[in-house]
Parts: structure tokens; C-alpha cells; sequence
């Protein structure tokens, strides 16, 4: 991708992703790319309800550019030191408040996670860490 037109890209990664960020408190990749227009929220609302086997069929874009958005989506993140985990990006207090609900509910200590990950969440084979 062209530098010029991969600054265009960072900037509407950024700005969905923030959008996203102020609405609903997190983001995740489906988030971008509708906020970046490459996928319908109509197909979104009907992949939800199971009712669209592959969401990235509906996504109007090929697969590097797909992968390059999500990447910039990745390093927005860092950069902005925010708890990023399988793909979404949460603000810093809807983790203190997804928290505070938790423990309410749990018979034993809760404890969120805020350092960085050992690996990449796309690196797991599994869906739980190793220790």
C-alpha cells in the first residue's frame, strides 16, 4: 500500500475506532469496518442474529486491505495504551465497571488483567493462555 493512501487509512481507523470508543466505551474490528464503510450494520445486525453464515463476504474490500485496516486498528491501540484483548479496544473505566459487576456477581476475587500479553491474541491455539 501506497504511504499516501495508507495515512488516508490510519485516519479512518482512527476516527471509527474513537467514534466507537465514544458511543459504546470499546471497539471492536467490526466496528471499524463499518465505520470506515466497508461493511453494512444492517449485514452485521443480521450475522448477530445468525442469520449471515460469513460476515466477511458482506465486507466491501479485499482481504489486504482488511488486514492492513485491522493492523492500524492494532497500533491505534497501543498507542493510546488501552486494554486490547482478542480484538477489542476498551476504555479504561468500562473495564472498572465490567469489574466492579463482576465481583459483584462471583464468589471468588476477580481479577482483569492489565499488563500486556505474553502473545498476541491471533498467536493462541487454543482459547485459554498458557501459564
Amino acid at each position: 500500500m501506497h504511504p499516501k493512501n495508507r495515512t488516508k487509512l490510519a485516519n479512518r481507523v482512527i476516527k471509527a475506532a474513537e467514534a466507537a470508543l465514544a458511543a459504546q466505551h470499546y471497539a471492536a474490528p467490526v466496528d471499524v469496518l463499518v465505520g470506515i464503510g466497508w461493511l453494512d450494520g444492517g449485514t452485521v445486525k443480521r450475522w448477530r442474529q445468525g442469520r449471515v453464515d460469513d460476515l466477511q463476504r458482506g465486507v466491501q474490500t479485499n482481504l489486504s486491505r482488511i488486514s492492513e485496516a485491522m493492523k492500524l486498528f492494532r497500533r491505534f491501540s497501543r498507542s493510546r495504551h488501552r486494554y486490547e484483548r482478542q480484538g477489542l479496544l476498551v476504555e479504561p473505566h468500562a473495564l472498572t465497571q465490567a469489574q466492579r459487576v463482576l465481583q459483584a456477581q462471583a464468589v471468588g476475587p476477580v481479577t482483569i488483567l492489565d499488563s500486556e500479553p505474553r502473545r498476541a491474541s491471533i498467536e493462541h491455539e487454543s482459547t485459554h493462555d498458557e501459564p
